[in-house]
């Protein structure tokens, strides 16, 4: 983590990603950012910032998903809920479940099966 970065509040940091996923063409990894952004938690932690966060330029901010797995396999204390965002996030930054080569159809089962699990259907 940069001086700068230790700088900058959570909301400063969360603008700084914003402004990384403006020019962004993976949406797995623009949902994945907006994920951790909406938490809001992990932004606010400082293991967190220096273990996977990068800040450079016009304060820009990017996620180092491959760190955000080295950071998950060392076990940082949190709730259940927390990990669990986080290792979603995770998993689709890194298109884990190749959901990018999924067709039209298999995409909407994914949907449908998320949204049963969550009690939205």
């Amino acid at each position: 983590m940069s001086i700068e970065s230790r700088a900058m509040s959570a909301e400063q940091l969360s603008r700084a990603l914003t402004k990384w996923k403006a020019d962004c063409d993976n949406p797995f990894i623009v949902a994945a950012v907006t994920l951790v952004q909406e938490h809001e938690g992990w932004l606010y932690r400082a293991d967190f910032r220096e273990s996977c966060v990068y800040v450079y330029g016009a304060r820009r901010a990017a996620i180092r998903w491959s760190h955000v797995k080295d950071f998950l396999e060392a076990g940082p204390r949190a709730s259940t809920s927390e990990l669990s965002i986080l290792e979603f996030a995770c998993a689709l930054a890194q298109d884990r479940y190749s959901w990018s080569v999924m067709g039209p159809a298999h995409r909407e089962f994914l949907r449908r099966a998320v949204s049963t699990a969550l009690g939205e259907l």
